[in-house]
């Protein structure tokens, strides 16, 4: 890890009116927001931190177009994510959000997944069953994503291609091409 951030009262890193930062491979546990990003409109990215133990793992407030993935997400308090007042178009993939006490609220718009294959987030209080793939989960055979959205407990929020277990688009990509027998190579669905 970069930095461990701990034990502040209010934010380990608070981001306000800024523009194009890279927050990665950090620690950020026991704040009140481990992240927490105001006022900005143009790109920030979150990735490769692990977020616990926080009374809000992330909060955005009039924070839009930022990139939120790869995160360790866990045991936070109240919330993984609080997202409110106009934060939209947030692209939130690729995170493990784990036994936190809500996973994720949020009232505006944003996209908490990637096109299929390339999948999702974990959440450990999904409750999903795998047994089919493909874009609309509906050819049988299972690929490590979820047969139906993740819908995170608030009004807006859904996953469309959530991962069983973490690390998911790591451990098990889908359609991963395979050798079949013989010697010409195709790829499998």
């Amino acid at each position: 890890m970069k930095n461990k951030i701990t034990s502040s009262s209010v934010a380990g890193i608070y981001i306000f009116i800024s523009i194009n930062n890279i927050i990665s491979e950090n620690k950020f546990e026991n704040n009140y927001f481990g992240l927490q990003l105001e006022d900005t409109q143009e790109t920030n990215t979150f990735k490769q931190n692990n977020i616990s133990n926080n009374t809000v793992g992330i909060f955005l407030g009039r924070s839009c177009n930022n990139i939120i993935f790869e995160n360790n997400i866990t045991n936070n308090i109240e919330y993984g994510f609080y997202i409110v007042e106009s934060s939209n178009n947030n692209f939130i993939y690729h995170n493990n959000i784990i036994f936190n006490n809500i996973s994720g609220f949020d009232i505006c718009v944003n996209i908490w997944n990637d096109s299929y294959p390339f999948g999702g987030n974990y959440g450990s209080d999904y409750s999903g069953i795998d047994i089919y793939h493909g874009p609309n989960q509906n050819i049988p055979g299972s690929d490590g994503i979820g047969d139906t959205p993740y819908e995170l407990p608030c009004e807006y929020a859904t996953d469309y291609y959530p991962f069983m277990e973490p690390d998911g688009w790591i451990n098990h990509p889908p359609n991963k091409p395979e050798k079949p027998n013989g010697t010409k190579k195709e790829k499998l669905e």
